[in-house]
């Protein structure tokens, strides 16, 4: 049994942040929960984070980019096979509808979501399924609440229901003690049929495979990791109701750098000598125009069926950012160590605008000193 309680404070916020500032400082409650587990039933209910995907430079349904969910949390079964099922309630947006529900300035927001996970003693696979909902007089909905009904199915059954539905298959496989490949595939939006030109809107996708080595070469100890993330045009985001955008507080739920993109990613890390940790990371991101939080493009709307309609990836004008970075760490302790960072960014197309480039070169340096105690020899039941 748990319960938890962590406050952040910072001087620093990004550009989408949404809260108070006081005097140069912004503060919120991080993480506030009520925590059960027992061999077959894990319970949570309060303000945590969630995440799901085996990615390393991010995950495509839940990351570690989105800021923590006010939920519950339910998961039956064991460490082979379980089922777990959520609720979150998201930030408000602004209600931009016209008409009758004008005079409510704020939509509510809720995401549903339920996963059945298969484990192997070297390979693991996820499915999962969720929905987001919401509009300017909604409360939860009891459809969705039910862990147990298949979101899409009840959705287009209507009538009068709305959403946006995600479906999600994660896996990863331990091929050697040394090696492991894993990947993701995401499902916003799929079109079967071909019969007036919505049909034309292009397939809203995003995926995601990666593998790790440790110690490859010569047993020396070397950890690498190559990933590689594409995630289609239009995905995450939503073509009618501005509520059903894939964001909490203004951050992408989803993959962190949002849609429209691909990304090529490499990390090595070793250890050349007591104490001492070195490591290099290469970062490729080729991203086109528009965003999650932008609006969403219908230009498919002015083809007929039998013309078609096909556009490039990424679409719009390409910003292609090179990133290279350096960092040397020494440990004092096994929790305090002493890192300098050298990281170069360069840009093709900066802010996607034809042939303007930019480069910038930053150097960090940081001290960190953590103290950390666990009780091993203390138990109760």
């Amino acid at each position: 049994l748990t319960l938890y309680q962590n406050l952040k404070v910072f001087n620093f916020a990004d550009t989408g942040y949404v809260g108070k500032k006081f005097r140069g400082i912004y503060a919120y409650g991080e993480q506030a929960y009520l925590a059960y587990r027992n061999n077959w039933l894990w319970a949570r209910f309060g303000r945590d984070f969630l995440q799901i995907g085996p990615g390393k430079s991010g995950q495509l349904l839940i990351s570690d980019n989105s800021r923590p969910f006010d939920m519950y949390y339910i998961r039956l079964g064991t460490s082979n096979i379980y089922f777990s099922f959520w609720g979150f309630l998201l930030n408000k947006r602004t209600n931009k509808q016209s008409g009758s529900n004008a005079s409510f300035p704020y939509a509510n927001r809720f995401l549903n979501g339920h996963r059945l996970s298969l484990h192997w003693k070297q390979f693991y696979i996820g499915i999962s399924e969720v929905i987001l909902y919401g509009g300017p007089r909604a409360q939860w909905d009891l459809s969705y609440m039910n862990p147990f009904l298949p979101y899409y199915g009840h959705l287009v059954n209507g009538p009068g229901t709305s959403g946006n539905v995600f479906l999600n298959l994660d896996w990863s496989w331990n091929v050697h003690p040394n090696w492991r490949i894993y990947g993701e595939f995401l499902v916003d939006d799929f079109q079967v049929d071909r019969k007036e030109p919505a049909d034309l809107e292009p397939n809203e996708l995003g995926f995601l495979a990666g593998a790790q080595f440790a110690r490859p070469f010569f047993h020396r100890p070397v950890l690498l990791n190559l990933e590689y993330v594409q995630v289609r045009n239009r995905t995450y985001n939503a073509p009618e109701n501005d509520w059903e955008k894939y964001l909490h507080r203004n951050r992408v739920i989803g993959y962190y750098l949002g849609n429209n993109l691909e990304h090529y990613f490499f990390r090595a890390t070793l250890w050349p000598a007591r104490h001492w940790q070195a490591q290099v990371r290469l970062s490729l991101i080729r991203q086109g125009e528009g965003s999650v939080q932008g609006e969403f493009n219908k230009d498919y709307l002015n083809y007929t069926v039998e013309q078609g309609y096909h556009e490039p990836f990424p679409f719009g004008i390409v910003q292609k950012h090179l990133l290279v970075e350096w960092q040397l760490r020494y440990y004092l302790r096994t929790l305090l160590w002493v890192s300098l960072t050298f990281r170069t960014n360069s840009f093709r197309n900066y802010q996607h605008i034809s042939g303007q480039s930019y480069r910038n070169n930053e150097i960090w340096f940081s001290l960190w000193l953590s103290w950390n105690h666990v009780f091993r020899s203390w138990r109760w039941e």
